[in-house]
């Protein structure tokens, strides 16, 4: 499956979400980066199962009510039919050195994404196997397997909420 953008439906929902996220009262986690990643911000809302020896996905964030209604929405809205949520993260990079981060899969089985943009950004798009989605804001794709990402650029961040699901 190649990159795939979906309709948002813009609901109010979605928008206080967007607002709280992008707020300065949004509380983030800084991860430093390492050989393989550059340095970003993360807010975790539905850990993924195998974190802390889980067995399934956990909640970690007051947002998850608030995220699950946003993602039950869009799913609707897009005619999605969706099995279990596995992961809900939201994320935030700037430019640090340039890289694309390494490719790769957000678990060690098939899975698949969904990306929502929420903010406007310079450069930073997201690539899947060959296929580049180069995002605006509000933007929401859906894809599966292998993916990098690319820094954004000129001051900006990339603040985004991630989603795996079967």
């Amino acid at each position: 499956m190649s990159i795939q953008v979906i309709d948002n439906p813009l609901t109010q929902t979605y928008r206080r979400f967007k607002s709280d996220v992008n707020s300065s009262a949004f509380p983030w986690n800084y991860f430093h980066g390492d050989k393989a990643s550059p340095a970003y911000y993360s807010h975790t809302i539905l850990a993924r199962p195998g974190y802390e020896e889980s067995l399934m996905p956990t909640q970690q964030s007051d947002w998850l009510n608030i995220a699950n209604k946003v993602l039950l929405e869009i799913f609707m809205a897009n005619n999605i039919k969706v099995k279990s949520v596995l992961r809900i993260n939201v994320n935030c990079t700037h430019e640090t050195d340039g890289n694309t981060t390494p490719v790769h899969m957000d678990h060690d089985f098939d899975t698949h994404n969904i990306v929502v943009y929420l903010n406007q950004f310079e450069c930073g798009a997201t690539n899947v196997e060959g296929e580049s989605h180069n995002p605006q804001e509000d933007d929401i794709i859906i894809f599966e397997g292998l993916h990098s990402i690319e820094q954004p650029c000129n001051g900006t961040r990339r603040v985004v909420l991630v989603a795996t699901y079967l």
